[in-house]
Order: structure tokens, then C-alpha cells, then sequence
């Protein structure tokens, strides 16, 4: 039932009855079958006063125990059950009064101690007290007042009975204060348990949010601990690998020179060459991973990035070796405006891309998707990979790579941006460096990385930039005009 207990101020009793509404229930089915035979006897005896008075009060029974088999709102009850017993304890005092003390019928003085317990049950508060003892007092003066002989020839049997009456009235009474003080304290003490199990559980929640924000921090911590042992261990094995690979790198130019285009070892030689470039990518990469902090100041438009990258010798090369990949590209109209570094975000698209076409060894579609996106309210990451459980709102720049390939199992999500970490076969480009740049970049951008993966299916990677005010600056006006959309098929 609804609570509306400050609206409707109830008494102890109806408060026990809203949350017990199965004793009344009980009381009622042994009351209404009661009185329905009596008011039968009644009525057959020629009784007739006695009979209505049964009619009116089983009306309001039947009353009171139909709301209850209804849903109705607790101050409906309220009203039904107040109103329809308190006008059945005033008819029956009346009857009792005149049938009593008018009438003369003393046959019926039992029924006086039903009305004193009905009254008690019903009204146990100050207000039923002041009743019981009126009508104590109405009902030995109208014995007294009418007739003094009636009195005094039935002086010993009316002395005995009032006096019985009034020690019923007052053990009544005495019986409901305590009841009551015994009901308050119930009450209180429910009370009390509500307000300690509500704190217990705000409690537990605080608690379970500062174990979870100290889990975040822990985990930010030992990602940042690690990638600085790794950044400095990568800066120098980096730095003394380019020393190496400068002249693994530029000598073949040098024997590819003098050499004629048919001589048996060219072959052999630009294999060097070319293992000694991909040598220089992954050192490359080490020296990206050692450099965090990079500046974002520049204010672009992520399309020019992308368009950047379109147009380079890396997609190209991408196009050629995977060309059952399908790649398209679905760019908002507006302004999609960042401060960013062009190069790391450039390598970021690259590497993005390339793994999303080497994740479909048989061919399938790749769809890039720009737009601008404003949170109203706190986007709640399914796997905070960053140790940041939701996307703050604002206004936001979003990149998404969808695929459809071999998909992420969901407890390997958070590895992949782990440095050195791959699944990749052998004989494949990946090192395991590529998603740690990619995560490293998005930090740096004051970003935030979000991965959806079904295996067999395919990867949504969504990654959104904090908007920036402003004029683009124009990465490279060679390239053409930006298109809303690009499709390259196989």
C-alpha cells in the first residue's frame, strides 16, 4: 500500500491495520457470519429495533471488508474504516441507551460490555475513554432518573451490574494503554530499523564506491608505472636500435645503386632493406610509446585528419595488400573541431584502420564514422579501460571504427591496450605496441576509448574528443575537397 501517512494522521490501531490488513480480515469473517444470524433471530423473534440495528452494522462490515479486498490508497482506507465503525459504536450506544434506559429492557445488559470492548478496540485513545465513561454515567441516569422504583426493585441486581460495568470500562482501558505504549514502541522500533537499514545501505554504497574509485586509482597507477618502466627501458634500446638500423636502412640504397636490375643478389638485398624499414617502424614506436605528454594545441578538423591519411603512401600499400577489404567513410556535416597533434592522431587512424582490415583475413567492410555527439548527462562505459567508469557530459568530437571480423573475446578487451601484447600469427605485421599508442594518444587528447566486440562478428572501437571552439587550421591544402562520404570496395 501507498504511504500517505503525513497527509492523513492516523491513530495506532488503523496503522496496524494498514500493515495487518489480514487480522481484520480474519476478524471480519468470524463477525459478519455472527452477526447475519443473530439479525435472522432478530427479525424472526419480532424484534424489529434490534434487527435494524444488526442490518446497519453488518452494512458497514461488509463495507469495510470489501475496501479491503480492494487496492485502494491508504487514506481512502483510512476514511472507510474510521468512519463506518465509529458511526457503528454511536448507533449502538444509542440502541443500548434507549432500549436500556427508556425501554427498560435489562435483558440486554450484557450486551453493554460488547459495546465497552468494541469501543476499547476501536477507539483506544482518550477519545473512546471520555465515551466509555459518558456513557457509563447517560445510562445510570436514565436507570435512575425515569422511574426510582424500577430501581429500587431491582436495586441489588443494577448496583452489582454498574458496578461490574464500570471495573470492565476501566481494566478495558487500562488493558489498551498498555497495548498502546506496547504499539508505539513497535512502531518506534520499526522506525528505528527502517532508518538503520537505510543508512546501513547507504553505507555499503559509499563504501562500495570508494573500494570501486580505489580500484580505479590503484589500476591507473600500476598502467602508469608500467608504462614508464617500459617508456624508459623502449627510449633506450630505441635510441641504440636507430644507431643500428641507420646502416641496415640506408647501405642497400647504396648497393642497389651500382647493382644491375637482373643480378641474383638485388633480391636478397631489398628484402634487407625493406626488413630494416619495418625494423625503423617498430623503433619508431618505442620512441612515440617513451614520448607521452605530447602538445594538443592545434585546432583541426578531424576530417582533414582522416582525408590526411587517405591520401598517404601507408594506405595505399594498405589497399594493395588487402584489397578485398572493403573501406568506407561517413563524415557529419558541421564542424568537427579538436585540439589535437596531427601526427599522433594520424598514427592513431593508421593503426586503427590497419587492424580492423587484418582482422578480416577473408575480406569484409570497414566503416569510419565522424560526428559530433553532446552528452546531457554521463555516458557510463561498459569497460572502463582507462579506470574512468563513465564519459563526463559535454560536447564531443566522436570517432568510430566498426569491422566485421573475427571479433574480441570480452575478458581479452582490456589486454590489447597492454604494450607487447598480441595475438597476431606469425608472419604478420603487429608487435604489440599499437593499441598502447592508440591509448596513450587518446589520454593525451584528454579522450576517452570505449570497445564493443562480438566474436565472429565484428569490433566497434568509439573514441571521443573533447570538442574545441574555433578556425581549423588546414593540415595540407593538396588535399582535395573533403567528401561526406568515401566508399572504396575490393
Amino acid at each position: 500500500m501507498e504511504k500517505s501517512h503525513d497527509k492523513w494522521p492516523i491513530d495506532l490501531i488503523e496503522k496496524q491495520v494498514l500493515e495487518h490488513p489480514w487480522a481484520l480480515k480474519a476478524f471480519l469473517y468470524i463477525l459478519v457470519p455472527a452477526l447475519a444470524g443473530l439479525n435472522i433471530y432478530c427479525l424472526s423473534s419480532g424484534k424489529l429495533l434490534a434487527g435494524g440495528l444488526l442490518t446497519l452494522e453488518l452494512s458497514g462490515f461488509l463495507v469495510v471488508l470489501i475496501s479491503i479486498h480492494n487496492t485502494l490508497p491508504d487514506h481512502i482506507m483510512i476514511r472507510i474504516f474510521r468512519y463506518s465503525f465509529r458511526s457503528q459504536l454511536l448507533f449502538f450506544a444509542l440502541y443500548l441507551l434507549y432500549a436500556i434506559g427508556i425501554l427498560q429492557q435489562f435483558e440486554i445488559w450484557a450486551w453493554t460490555y460488547l459495546f465497552i470492548f468494541l469501543l476499547s478496540l476501536w477507539m483506544p485513545n482518550r477519545a473512546g475513554t471520555l465515551l466509555a465513561i459518558m456513557f457509563n454515567l447517560v445510562l445510570l441516569f436514565l436507570v435512575f432518573w425515569p422511574d426510582p422504583k424500577v430501581f429500587m426493585n431491582n436495586s441489588e441486581y443494577l448496583i452489582r451490574f454498574i458496578c461490574s460495568l464500570a471495573m470492565f470500562s476501566l481494566l478495558s482501558y487500562c488493558g489498551v494503554m498498555v497495548r498502546n505504549e506496547y504499539l508505539k514502541n513497535l512502531f518506534q522500533a520499526q522506525s528505528d530499523l527502517e532508518i538503520s537499514k537505510q543508512e546501513y545501505r547507504n553505507l555499503s554504497q559509499r563504501l562500495l564506491e570508494e573500494i570501486a574509485h580505489r580500484d580505479r586509482i590503484e589500476k591507473k597507477l600500476h598502467h602508469a608505472i608500467k608504462m614508464e618502466t617500459v617508456g624508459k627501458v623502449a627510449a633506450g634500446v630505441a635510441h641504440d636500435l636507430n644507431n643500428i638500423l641507420s646502416g641496415i636502412v640506408t647501405y642497400p640504397d647504396l648497393i642497389l645503386v651500382e647493382m644491375k636490375k637482373h643480378n641474383p643478389l638485388r633480391g636478397p638485398i631489398e628484402r634487407i632493406k625493406d626488413s630494416g624499414i619495418k625494423a625503423a617502424a617498430i623503433v619508431d614506436n618505442l620512441l612515440t610509446l617513451s614520448r607521452r605528454g605530447v602538445p594538443v594545441s592545434m585546432t583541426m578538423d578531424l576530417r582533414q585528419v582522416t582525408e590526411k591519411y587517405f591520401h598517404s603512401p601507408e594506405y595505399k600499400r594498405l589497399r594493395y595488400t588487402h584489397a578485398r577489404a572493403a573501406i568506407n567513410t561517413q563524415y557529419e556535416d558541421g564542424p568537427l573541431l579538436i585540439k589535437g597533434s596531427p601526427a599522433h592522431l594520424t598514427k592513431t587512424l593508421m593503426i586503427l584502420v590497419s587492424n580492423a582490415v587484418e582482422a578480416m583475413p577473408g575480406g569484409g567492410e570497414v566503416l569510419l564514422r565522424l560526428q559530433a555527439k553532446t552528452l546531457d548527462r554521463p555516458e557510463v562505459l561498459k569497460i572502463p579501460i582507462q579506470g574512468q567508469p563513465e564519459i563526463p557530459k559535454g560536447r564531443y568530437v566522436m570517432l568510430s571504427i566498426r569491422d566485421t571480423g573475427i571479433g574480441i573475446e570480452a575478458q581479452e578487451i582490456e589486454s590489447i591496450f597492454e604494450p607487447f601484447y598480441t595475438k597476431k600469427v606469425l608472419g604478420r605485421s603487429g608487435t604489440g605496441l599499437s593499441m598502447a599508442l592508440v591509448l596513450g594518444t587518446v589520454n593525451d587528447h584528454n579522450g576517452f576509448i570505449q570497445v564493443d566486440s562480438v566474436v565472429e562478428k565484428g569490433t566497434l572501437i568509439s573514441i571521443f574528443f573533447p570538442a574545441a571552439p574555433g578556425d581549423p587550421k588546414p593540415l595540407n591544402p593538396s588535399i582535395p575537397q573533403i567528401t561526406r562520404n568515401r566508399t572504396q570496395n575490393q
